[in-house]
């Protein structure tokens, strides 16, 4: 999974849950083609300085195309502050400022369908959520400090990820929740770029992080 430097991650909540001596054996891919409702919440503390952004959205992967979509609206104090449209592809990437209808280009990355052999995923232990279990990992990814996913055996598609990253040199705790996660991409227009975007727009130096929520001052 690519983590689009952002808000792809509530952190595994596991005040009811029941640990589990299971271990996993048999390998588990993530299914091709995957979306689901993104709940979010981006926490950015700086020199004393803070903020906390609550993101809603969705999150959509087409591995067979190599391709990434987020929806993801933004809110302080229950205020809608900033709504993007993100799309990543291993040749080029976009985050559409929608409110303000500008989008910026930015370098791609790369967008692979992972494994519970894959490099850089480490088990770390299971749990039993009602009926369901589920398998908790460790995720290694550059510049990223430390990441944790969870996800749902009999799936393997994600519950819940939590992100520590330093972003221009603030430091950054995102938590996500997957609400609502199925294979399959039910419109694949979600890929599609909003026509203010022009891809022939030159590509910035700047990250994906950086661009996504720099309109919001910390206090």
């Amino acid at each position: 999974m690519a983590v689009v430097n952002s808000v792809v991650a509530l952190s595994a909540i596991l005040l009811t849950v029941n640990s589990m001596s299971v271990v996993v054996s048999d390998k588990k891919c993530v299914p091709m083609q995957w979306e689901s409702v993104l709940l979010g919440l981006v926490a950015q503390s700086d020199n004393g300085k803070s903020a906390i952004y609550e993101v809603v959205g969705s999150i959509h992967y087409d591995y067979n195309k190599a391709m990434e979509a987020a929806l993801e609206n933004v809110y302080v104090d229950d205020k809608l502050i900033a709504s993007y449209k993100i799309i990543v592809s291993q040749d080029e990437s976009y985050i559409a400022d929608i409110l303000k209808s500008r989008c910026a280009k930015l370098h791609g990355a790369k967008i692979e369908a992972f494994c519970t052999n894959s490099p850089g995923l480490n088990y770390l232990g299971s749990w039993n959520l009602g009926n369901q279990v589920t398998d908790t990992y460790t995720m290694s990814s550059e510049g990223i400090s430390k990441s944790y996913l969870t996800m749902f055996r009999d799936t393997f598609l994600p519950g819940t990820q939590n992100i520590q990253q330093s972003v221009a040199g603030i430091d950054q705790l995102t938590t996500v929740q997957f609400a609502n996660a199925t294979a399959g991409i039910k419109d694949p227009d979600v890929f599609i770029l909003p026509d203010f975007c022009n891809s022939s727009m030159p590509i910035t130096e700047n990250s994906m992080a950086s661009n996504f929520l720099k309109g919001v001052q910390l206090r």
